[in-house]
């Protein structure tokens, strides 16, 4: 509030000059978001502090501030946008000349996008920036001491910890990981996927595994039944045997067919003798 000095000495007057020109001075301020114009990329908001005006006992509330820039991360070509909805908290810049002609500028040409404001008003609440970073202590969504952390509600995380462990965790508790050459999917169900440079592997919840390594062999397993890995086995050898008769189909691992022959129906008798 501007306090009226009565019977002021000049330099009482000076500062209380001062003071009634500053306090038509805005500079930043916290705010609430009132509206939003997605298309346009704007915003009406109203401010959080009340002024106290002279011969008024309570304070009011400002105007609500019209028409605002919604700052975001954007060059010409890329954005990060947020979906910013009403009643969303802020904070507002006051610009120290009017924006009216800049605002409404769509020129694409350097020299024509530096404007004449073309009116000596200067720190108006009408020439306002909104950016959508404030919040009083204690509301909203909790950051993280030692990641980057980006959430759409606590449900819906992406954090990127120092070693560049990526993990993805969304609404209906599917689990993305990366880390490394390590790629890592699990499932509500709690089915796994995991790949890494060697290996891929799927597990489900009762502990049945389907493994391929970068040669191409597979293994299955279900509670230790021997059977499965005889199948592996059984259709390395195959492959091997294939690739040495046809090396444009499948690419030739061995010189000679007769021995991936040999081994191919060793592998089958080898399941022969585990068969149920």
């Amino acid at each position: 509030m501007l306090n009226i000095i009565e019977n002021p000495t000049l330099d009482k007057a000076i500062n209380q000059a001062i003071d009634k020109k500053l306090y038509e001075t805005h500079t930043c301020i916290p705010g609430i978001i009132d509206s939003v114009d997605h298309t346009s990329k704007k915003v009406s908001v109203r401010l959080s502090i009340k002024r106290k005006y002279i011969d008024e006992v309570d304070p009011k509330e400002l105007p609500i501030a019209q028409d605002i820039p919604l700052c975001t991360m954007q060059t010409a070509s890329t954005i990060i946008s947020l979906p910013v909805a009403k009643g969303d908290d802020c904070l507002v810049f006051f610009s120290e000349r009017s924006l009216d002609i800049w605002k409404s500028n769509t020129a694409t040409d350097t020299g024509q996008r530096i404007v004449d404001p073309k009116d000596p008003r200067k720190h108006h609440i009408s020439d306002a920036l909104c950016v959508p970073i404030a919040k009083p202590f204690g509301t909203g969504l909790t950051g993280d001491d030692t990641k980057i952390k980006i959430a759409h509600t606590e449900n819906n995380v992406l954090t990127i910890d120092p070693n560049g462990h990526f993990k993805y965790v969304n609404s209906d508790g599917t689990i993305l990981e990366v880390n490394g050459d390590e790629f890592k999917v699990t499932t509500p169900d709690n089915t796994v996927l995991k790949v890494d440079g060697q290996t891929c592997n799927i597990t489900n919840a009762s502990g049945a595994n389907f493994s391929i390594d970068a040669a191409g062999k597979f293994e299955l397993s279900n509670g230790g039944n021997s059977a499965l890995s005889a199948i592996s086995s059984f259709m390395g050898q195959a492959i091997s045997a294939f690739s040495a008769i046809n090396p444009v189909v499948f690419p030739p691992p061995a010189v000679g067919v007769q021995p991936n022959i040999t081994a191919m129906t060793s592998a089958q008798s080898q399941l022969d003798g585990v068969k149920q």
